[in-house]
């Protein structure tokens, strides 16, 4: 989880703002920060947590040695060796192993169009001072955030809004019209976050600046694979794949385990092909009632099967009560699920031992195994009484919000 920082801003002699924004964002990557100016006006910057090639070499932000392209990055490249042995045959040279320098190499050569051809999870900003342009990205599935703020010839950009707040080129403006997407959503709107001046890149978006901070141009990544009616057969063949790459590191690698059938699936296939038990965590509840309270247990079965050991890290009224502040201080904006805070609380105990966490996460977006896929299924079927039923909350949750509004001073 590394941290990207681009200023753009010609009004700006020295590095004082960005240095901020890095400093905001040394949670991400503590193992190394640089600020780099490319020329008047424009600096890039990263915070790096070291995963694979840890040496100095591997550092970024990455640029070469005429100072023509510079990247900072976040995330990992799942194809980058078919990418570099491409790159090879061209004749590029390489200098550490890190996905990294593939990624830096791969968009000099090819551009804004060779993004298409990379796989992976990533937000990165590249700099093409040749054609003095400059470059944001996503993943086609969002994995990695890019917030960015653009008016007149300033450009701002970063993994986290606090950091472009830190800047202090960027008004702290609250944007009230979130509130409403937030009940429904639990977050604001896509490409949008709860300050009015900051905007959040789409998954999948790629939008090309001028080194003038205007917009040149916008393209729209898609997910390359994916499976079809005739192809299923090949599911156990592909998620074999994605585990095995997937989880490569240079550091301790552990699994967050729920007990279900995503994240135990997982854990079983690592054992299965590698033969090498994983340091895993779960949450586990004092005083706690109920079957969806037992996960902990079945975690654990599973790994003393496979030779490992799993930790359940208990939440109780006292933990959450001394922990609460710390975590609200560390989220970079309101999150309306309850997931959120048992997350961080895996990591919090879990950064003791291992650098990387690997979870079943998107499973069950991808086999519709939500409650809200059963309902819209149930919507299908009864769409009319469904729609009466929305109108009534519809009436309701605007009564709620009238309230909210009108106490909204207090509660700021």
């Amino acid at each position: 989880m590394c941290g990207v920082h681009l200023l753009l801003d010609s009004s700006v002699s020295d590095d004082a703002a960005i240095t901020n924004m890095v400093e905001s964002g040394i949670h991400r990557g503590p193992d190394y920060a640089e600020v780099i100016h490319i020329k008047k006006g424009i600096f890039l910057a990263s915070n790096r947590l070291k995963i694979s090639d840890l040496r100095d070499e591997a550092n970024q932000p990455i640029a070469d040695e005429e100072r023509t392209a510079f990247l900072s990055w976040n995330g990992f490249i799942y194809n980058y060796q078919d990418l570099k042995n491409q790159l090879l045959e061209e004749g590029v040279v390489f200098k550490t192993r890190s996905d990294g320098e593939v990624l830096f190499h791969w968009l000099k050569q090819k551009g804004v169009k060779g993004i298409s051809s990379i796989e992976g999870m990533f937000a990165l900003v590249f700099v093409d001072v040749q054609n003095s342009e400059i470059i944001l990205a996503r993943d086609p599935v969002g994995m990695k955030s890019l917030y960015y703020y653009q008016q007149d010839n300033k450009l701002l950009c970063s993994s986290e809004v606090n950091s472009l707040l830190k800047s202090g080129v960027v008004k702290k403006e609250f944007d009230t019209e979130q509130i409403v997407p937030y009940w429904y959503l639990r977050t604001s709107l896509p490409s949008a976050s709860f300050f009015k001046e900051i905007k959040e890149l789409l998954p999948g978006q790629v939008l090309q600046f001028g080194f003038d901070g205007q917009r040149k141009g916008t393209l729209k990544l898609t997910i390359q694979k994916r499976l079809t009616a005739t192809d299923q057969f090949l599911f156990k063949q592909q998620l074999t794949e994605a585990v095995l790459t997937h989880f490569t590191a240079e550091v301790p690698v552990g699994m967050i385990l729920s007990g279900g059938a995503d994240s135990s699936l997982l854990y079983h296939i690592w054992y299965r092909e590698t033969g090498v038990p994983l340091p895993s965590y779960t949450i586990g509840f004092d005083k706690a009632k109920g079957k969806n309270t037992i996960d902990a247990k079945y975690a654990a079965e599973l790994t003393k099967t496979m030779g490992g050991g799993n930790q359940e890290i208990k939440i109780g009224p006292d933990y959450f009560l001394a922990t609460w502040e710390e975590y609200i201080s560390q989220l970079d904006q309101p999150v309306g699920d309850s997931a959120s805070y048992l997350t961080w609380a895996i990591a919090k105990e879990a950064k003791k031992n291992v650098k990387v966490l690997v979870s079943g996460v998107g499973a069950d977006e991808l086999f519709a195994g939500y409650n809200r896929h059963k309902a819209f299924k149930a919507y299908l079927k009864h769409p009319q009484w469904c729609l009466s039923s929305s109108l009534y909350y519809q009436e309701a949750d605007r009564n709620s919000l009238k309230a909210f509004i009108l106490n909204l001073p207090v509660l700021l």
